[in-house]
């Protein structure tokens, strides 16, 4: 696995108490590229598609733990992408983290995927840290699509109020062409956005839908069609097998309005952006954890820009407690062994008792406390100590950290820290004891307490300026996904029989097709004009006899399907117009026009 060592110094934090205590921002920030690959459409060659993940934690450090997030890049490069944060050492003065980037799935292959550069910025408060850069890395299977460093942070600043750490991840894919295009095929604009428009059509009028999705918490349900679900909703047939279907009903734990938008954009590839509130955080909330559960990669790139700008917050429920406990009396001597009890947030479910014991004699000072939870749960606890030196009559604080440790805590119990020595440099504390400081210097030990019962609140919002995908992108994806849906022979309900019009061999029986009768009379509004003995009015029969001949339904049946179509020669046009004049098919007779107009300017 490659591991890069990233090592960076803070210093000592020698700050007055008004100033020493700010909000922490420790951001990581990861920079990666990918090349431009040959592509078999020459305006597409130097595009690539960039995705940032920003990741916001909130109270990271109680308890320590390792936490992770996932994010996705959707077509043209479908990838799900893990990001993990684990503390993996810390002791006073001394923390290292390890931050991995891991391609979790890459589709069905095991792809390569080479990254000119990987660039990492790690930052405190705004303030830039460390710099790393790699070059020309590749994910693969001998790294296990992972690219891993650690950071070792030296004094890490304390603080009264909340941690917080930022992760941003910036990932650049190369521009990748769907697997049916640079084959022939002939579309325009107006071809995509035809076939979305009658796909939503088809989701407002399920003709031959064969089971029904309810949401939460309310009775209304939705007709929809397995063969759309099964390639459009990934994963919708794992999460909820056939056999669990009861009376071809599926209860699904998705609110009504989330669920009409992904349906919505499962049929048409549109987004019903006039509904919900984008800026609805608990909308946006249970719209990625959606996309999280069945792995829709292509419908989370719709939410993000060019660079993914997908927001997640981890919130750690914290409570932060501080106090100060004086060494010294008005006189400036050190106190003998003094001891103090400090009730922690009393008549709250936080309720602690620390009691703290000092034990000051020259050769040895020490110290020991005790921690008693009176929550009904476990909790996590953090101590941090410093020894402050206060300059009488100046401004002037110098602080040292000298003890931290963490410790989980059972309902009702309590914990003991034995016998704790001070660490660092004690000279100046032993001066202290000796009585050499006088009066022109107050000594006390600062306690932060930091509070958890572990709680974790995930938050996953969209950028404040929102740009949804590109509407070509996601009208591509849809002829992509439709192109898959042609050819799943397991869903097809409608054989079509067409004649053969080479006529070599007269006794040559009719070629036959496999369709879904939903697609197709969605598509082909008068269908019954177009195929014979299949009067208006009634259910499309199960087999029918189509009025185009063999070599040219073949295209004809792209386009049905797709909005697309490999370049039919001039010969065939007029049967084509006729069969898109009868059938309403207005899209086709569009494209026919074009093909027509091309063949005129050869």
């Amino acid at each position: 696995m490659r591991s890069v060592l990233i090592p960076y110094y803070l210093g000592s934090v020698n700050k007055s108490s008004s100033h020493r205590r700010s909000d922490s921002h420790f951001a990581f920030h990861c920079c990666i590229e990918f090349p431009s690959q040959d592509l078999q459409m020459a305006d597409a060659a130097a595009v690539v598609h960039p995705c940032l993940f920003r990741w916001d934690i909130f109270n990271p450090f109680v308890p320590l733990r390792t936490i992770s997030a996932t994010f996705y890049h959707g077509p043209p490069t479908e990838t799900k992408w893990e990001v993990t944060f684990q503390p993996t050492h810390r002791q006073v003065n001394f923390w290292v983290f390890a931050l991995s980037f891991n391609c979790v799935s890459s589709g069905e292959r095991d792809e390569i995927i080479a990254v000119e550069r990987i660039e990492v910025d790690i930052s405190i408060n705004g303030k830039t840290m460390s710099h790393e850069e790699e070059l020309n890395y590749r994910f693969l299977r001998t790294n296990l699509h992972t690219y891993e460093f650690e950071a070792n942070v030296l004094a890490p600043p304390r603080m009264d109020n909340s941690p917080h750490l930022v992760i941003d991840v910036r990932i650049s894919f190369p521009n990748q062409n769907i697997e049916n295009r640079g084959n022939g095929l002939v579309f325009d604009d107006f071809d995509l956005t035809r076939l979305s428009q009658d796909m939503r059509r088809l989701f407002d009028h399920p003709h031959y839908s064969n089971f029904r999705l309810r949401p939460t918490n309310t009775l209304t349900f939705y007709l929809v069609h397995s063969c759309i679900l099964q390639v459009r909703w990934s994963n919708f047939f794992r999460e909820h097998p056939a056999h669990t279907f009861v009376n071809n009903t599926v209860e699904i734990d998705i609110s009504d309005e989330l669920l009409r938008l992904v349906l919505i954009y499962m049929y048409a590839g549109t987004l019903h952006t006039a509904g919900p509130n984008w800026r609805n955080p608990p909308f946006m909330t249970e719209l990625f954890q959606v996309i999280d559960r069945y792995k829709l990669h292509h419908f989370y790139k719709v939410f993000a820009r060019d660079e993914s700008r997908q927001i997640r917050r981890t919130r750690n429920h914290l409570n932060i407690s501080t106090r100060n406990f004086r060494l010294d009396g008005n006189d400036g001597r050190p106190l003998v062994d003094p001891s103090y009890t400090w009730h922690v947030n009393p008549d709250t479910a936080y309720e602690f008792i620390f009691k703290f014991k000092f034990f000051l004699n020259v050769d040895d000072p020490c110290f020991e406390y005790s921690l008693q939870s009176r929550s009904p749960f476990i909790m996590h606890a953090q101590v941090n100590l410093e020894y402050k030196k206060r300059f009488v009559g100046r401004r002037r604080i110098k602080v040292r950290s000298v003890h931290e440790c963490d410790y989980s805590i059972g309902p009702n119990e309590s914990v003991e820290s034995g016998t704790c020595r001070f660490v660092g440099n004690s000279d100046d504390l032993k001066d202290f004891i000796k009585g050499e400081t006088g009066i022109r210097i107050q000594h006390s030990i600062s306690c932060v307490l930091y509070l958890s019962d572990g709680t974790t609140v995930i938050q996953v919002e969209s950028d404040d300026a929102i740009e949804f995908q590109d509407v070509r992108e996601r009208f591509d994806v849809l002829s992509n996904h439709m192109f898959e849906i042609l050819n799943n022979t397991t869903q097809q309900d409608l054989r079509v029989a067409c004649r053969a019009d080479w006529p070599v061999n007269p006794m040559r029986p009719d070629d036959i097709y496999y369709l879904h009768k939903s697609i197709f009379t969605a598509r082909v509004p008068y269908w019954w004009d177009v195929v014979q003995n299949a009067p208006q009015g009634i259910l499309i029969p199960d087999v029918v006899t189509c009025i185009l001949s063999s070599e040219v339904f073949i295209p004809v049946l792209s386009y049905i399907y797709t909005g697309k179509s490999f370049r039919i020669p001039v010969h065939y046009l007029d049967e084509v117009d006729n069969f898109a004049v009868r059938g309403g098919f207005n899209s086709l007779r569009n494209f026919v026009v074009r093909m027509r107009v091309a063949e005129l300017n050869l």
